[in-house]
């Protein structure tokens, strides 16, 4: 959970029930004052990939000006592990990435993201091997983008989801045509060609 400014820990015996563990931030504040080596305006929309005996962390992370996905690793008892915020995802020319995703399929990473530069958000992807280097197509060919003008999510889709089985790709997301707010699914085979799901 994240307040304007800080991104909490909460722990759960069940995934439902969640409760704080403290009243201090467990990872990051926005203003460097937890020990840190970091300035930000605002940190939000974390996702924790628990792996062995680490978390993996990625993050909002907004300067006041550019949007940038950051990364951080801690181990059991949350204390940092190597350099804090290294090997987030900043990609090319851009300046607004946020709300990541990330699975673990065999021997790789899979992110999702909200890519927000020009007029339309969408999702883009991105594959790593090391959680800390990423690579994504520069022509931003697998982006899954907002619908046809008729549809109800015409306008901009943002904040996935994603979960792999084995063998196929589905992907949760929230879209709109400036009127309504709904949630989308669409599936993939292979990471990189989606098909939305008809109605959403």
């Amino acid at each position: 959970m994240f307040n304007k400014s800080s991104i909490w820990r909460c722990t759960s015996s069940d995934g439902i029930n969640w409760r704080y563990r403290s009243n201090v931030p467990y990872a990051f504040e926005s203003r460097d004052n937890t020990g840190y080596p970091y300035q930000a305006y605002r940190v939000n929309a974390p996702w924790v990939l628990p792996e062995q005996a680490q978390y993996h962390v990625w993050f909002t992370n907004y300067d006041g000006n550019n949007r940038r996905i950051q990364y951080a690793c801690f181990d059991h008892s949350l204390t940092p592990i190597g350099p804090f915020m290294q090997g987030g995802l900043s990609l090319y020319h851009e300046t607004d990435l946020s709300d990541p995703t990330v699975i673990r399929t065999n021997n790789d990473y899979f992110m999702a993201f909200t890519r927000g530069d020009g007029p339309e958000k969408r999702i883009g992807f991105a594959y790593s091997n090391d959680v800390k280097i990423w690579t994504q197509d520069i022509n931003y060919a697998t982006d899954l983008w907002p619908g046809e003008a008729d549809a109800w999510d015409s306008r901009i889709i943002w904040c996935p989801s994603l979960m792999y089985d084995g063998h196929e790709y589905r992907l949760w997301y929230l879209g709109t045509n400036g009127e309504m707010v709904g949630l989308g699914t669409a599936r993939s085979s292979d990471g990189q060609i989606w098909q939305k799901d008809p109605g959403g």
